[in-house]
């Protein structure tokens, strides 16, 4: 039992992960929300499951998406994300989901710190919940729900399962993990290292952990099972994926060498931040102490494990690649990584622990966590919204009417692209649209189906169907040409002239001088309309009319409306 004042400094920390949200209540829909990797898939996804009322069917395909996307490509229906989506507009349900993700992110690494990795202070009280708040504050993307955030909460079963502890709490958070996670992205790295954990504890104790096996079983069997989609395009011949098609390069060991450092802040996707305040705690802490703790070994040895193993599996990919076994070109070895925000902050929080125990560097602690703090908030340049939503707060009176803002209601641009809808007047699942110089998740979301989008995996066969439309394009820049083939998760049309750009707005001076596309072969995949944020200037020579020019004060985007 809690006694009262854990209970008021754990809900003081709850308190304080809330006002995380403050600027996205007052912003509301003028929030920024990072977009890569995010609003233009993950999110687009969920929308386009409820929009097209089948967000919990194990099969209906997506007709609005590439001419009838098979179910099994996209997220699993036993997704607890979905339902959120399915009970709120898609805003709301996405803040919603972020809340539940970073309370759970908070409880979690409160309860392990508190019941396994501290001990009981009144120093370490104040750092249990400060490193708690810590890791609720990191910048991963919370659309992948319990992928980084619930870590801690199931290494506290798993510890509670090997010590005997509140067993039927401990099953019901891994199912609770497996409901809202994602297997390729975390949980599978997550059951190797509780595999090797497992192993170790076996041979020094020469004991059985029984519960400890069913937990590792349990999350196992039924993350399957909530993945079941992904076990159908494993194990069915018919859903043959474009990531078939991947070209894995042949490495040296330098070069892998360079890719394991890469992930040494780690990735975006995951929470970045720089371990070097870390490492200077790790390191004071042995200075005063002069020993490591069981503890600390443990957490220093996993992070170097993540490292050994990213190197050793891209080094593995290599040989079995190079041995024609396709399904390795579609397994990403490198998200091993996404284990290191939690064993970073760990690490970093029982440093500190240590640290603060001597009375003369106990100053030392505020600063350094400080720092640690404000560099977890800044996050990536390229991908962090957070700051630049409290700039907006800040200055919330001080808009040009006339700015080009990236905001997530501006990104959508739902007025502009009703106005767009209506000037077609027609049903919008009797012609098919392509976007040049924006996400085709804009029109996606406003409910055009769309041959182009963004998707993790897709059917090869379309890949290739869609290649025969930009071929004479892409073949004008051999890079842009290689990113679709051997790669190609993003099945756009890739004008050259704008470089992979899909940002041009409203403002922008570009155009497209020479746009080679096959009209024919747009037309036989029921393609009609193209939403470009650009001119196209030899459109006529393409057989495109420029049917109108579409914009507004709050859009983001300048639509030129070509049709086929």
């Amino acid at each position: 039992m809690l006694d009262k004042k854990e209970i008021f400094w754990y809900l003081s920390g709850i308190v304080i992960v809330c006002f995380y949200f403050f600027p996205f209540l007052i912003l509301g829909e003028e929030s920024k929300i990072f977009i890569h990797d995010n609003l233009e898939i993950s999110f687009i996804q969920r929308v386009i499951l409820v929009r097209n009322g089948i967000p919990f069917s194990p099969s209906f395909p997506m007709e609005q998406v590439m001419n009838g996307l098979p179910r099994a490509y996209y997220p699993s229906s036993l997704s607890i994300i979905n339902v959120f989506f399915f009970m709120f507009p898609p805003f709301v349900a996405y803040m919603v989901n972020e809340f539940f993700v970073r309370i759970i992110a908070y409880t979690g690494m409160y309860l392990l710190l508190k019941n396994y990795l501290m001990e009981d202070s009144n120093w370490n009280r104040y750092l249990i919940i400060l490193g708690s708040i810590l890791f609720a504050f990191i910048q991963f993307y919370s659309i992948q729900g319990l992928t980084v955030a619930g870590q801690p909460l199931l290494v506290y079963a798993f510890l509670n399962l090997l010590y005997g502890r509140n067993k039927k709490l401990s099953y019901t958070l891994i199912c609770l993990f497996s409901l809202y996670s994602f297997f390729v992205y975390s949980t599978l790295f997550i059951l190797v290292f509780l595999l090797i954990f497992g192993l170790v504890y076996v041979f020094k104790t020469k004991t059985i952990p029984t519960d400890y096996i069913k937990g590792f079983l349990l999350l196992f069997g039924f993350s399957l099972l909530v993945e079941y989609n992904l076990v159908i395009q494993v194990l069915d011949s018919f859903y043959i994926s474009n990531r078939t098609d991947f070209v894995v390069p042949i490495l040296s060991l330098n070069e892998i060498r360079d890719q394991v450092y890469n992930k040494y802040t780690t990735p975006y996707h995951s929470g970045t931040f720089d371990p070097i305040l870390v490492i200077t705690a790790f390191c004071l802490y042995i200075i005063i102490h002069r020993k490591i703790p069981l503890k600390i070994q443990i957490g220093v040895a996993s992070i170097a494990m993540v490292f050994a193993m990213i190197f050793g599996a891209i080094y593995l990919k290599q040989i079995t690649v190079s041995w024609g076994l396709e399904l390795a070109k579609a397994f990403d070895a490198t998200r091993f990584s996404f284990l290191l925000p939690f064993l970073w902050t760990t690490l970093f929080i029982v440093s500190l622990s240590g640290i603060i125990s001597n009375k003369f560097l106990r100053l030392i602690v505020p600063v350094l966590f400080f720092f640690h703090i404000k560099g977890v908030l800044k996050g990536d340049p390229k991908t962090n919204t957070y700051l630049p939503n409290w700039e907006n707060v800040l200055k919330i009176n001080d808009k040009k009417e006339d700015k080009a803002d990236l905001n997530y209601a501006s990104f959508f641009a739902t007025d502009l692209f009703k106005e767009i809808g209506e000037f077609i007047a027609k049903d919008k699942s009797t012609y098919r649209v392509v976007s040049v110089g924006m996400s085709p998740s804009i029109a996606q979301y406003n409910g055009f189906y769309t041959l182009d989008s963004y998707e993790n995996s897709y059917s090869l066969e379309y890949k290739r169907d869609f290649r025969k439309i930009i071929g004479n394009e892409i073949q004008k820049n051999p890079v842009i040409e290689r990113y679709y083939d051997t790669w190609g998760c993003r099945c756009y049309v890739l004008p050259v002239e704008l470089n992979r750009n899909y940002f041009f707005d409203k403002n922008s001076k570009k155009v497209i001088k020479n746009l080679d596309i096959d009209i024919g072969q747009f037309s036989k995949m029921n393609g009609e309309y193209i939403f470009s944020a650009v001119e196209i200037l030899n459109a006529e020579k393409k057989h495109l009319k420029l049917e109108k020019i579409f914009t507004n004060k709050t859009s983001f985007w300048k639509v030129f409306l070509y049709k086929a």
